[in-house]
């Protein structure tokens, strides 16, 4: 035996072919041009081989490596701005982006839950309502908390199940 590892070969298939489909997000890079052309949001999806539709909220929710505009200017039919980026920040950007696009705001840590609406407050008033009423169904639960506390009964709804199959913080 010795130092020879053996692999169970439908083990490792499977896990490579999941590996495969875990990495095709990720598109090519259209990378003709020069590096110091001006190009707009549209243009910077092409380049990156995405629909144009997938990145208009990039310039107000930025992901993380999204470069800033080198230009902004106002659209020729009003009430828009349009934004040149130079080339190389979106080739720039292509090589180092991660899965999931933007969301966080920018200065906020991303943070690790053991569970859903862990550390938020709301989780400790649906857990308090339910000792006071352990009997009450989770919808009736999350509409009484609505009401007092406001926000929707739908999501109540998701914190008071939260509360219910993580009862301890």
């Amino acid at each position: 035996m010795g130092n020879t590892m053996y692999w169970n070969t439908k083990t490792w298939d499977a896990w490579y072919a999941e590996y495969k489909a875990n990495q095709a997000w990720r598109t090519e890079i259209d990378r003709s041009g020069n590096a110091e052309d001006e190009i707009t949001l549209a243009e910077a999806a092409r380049v990156l081989h995405m629909e144009p539709t997938s990145i208009t909220k990039y310039p107000v929710r930025p992901p993380k490596h999204w470069p800033e505009p080198i230009r902004v200017e106002p659209s020729p039919s009003g009430g828009r701005v349009k934004r040149w980026y130079r080339r190389g920040d979106i080739w720039k950007y292509g090589e180092l982006r991660e899965r999931g696009g933007g969301g966080r705001p920018a200065g906020t840590s991303k943070t690790t839950r053991r569970f859903p609406y862990d550390g938020d407050p709301r989780l400790d008033q649906a857990r308090a309502a339910l000792k006071a009423s352990p009997d009450t169904p989770t919808a009736q639960l999350a509409g009484d908390l609505a009401r007092q506390y406001g926000g929707t009964a739908g999501t109540w709804s998701h914190i008071v199940r939260s509360a219910r199959q993580n009862p301890e913080g």
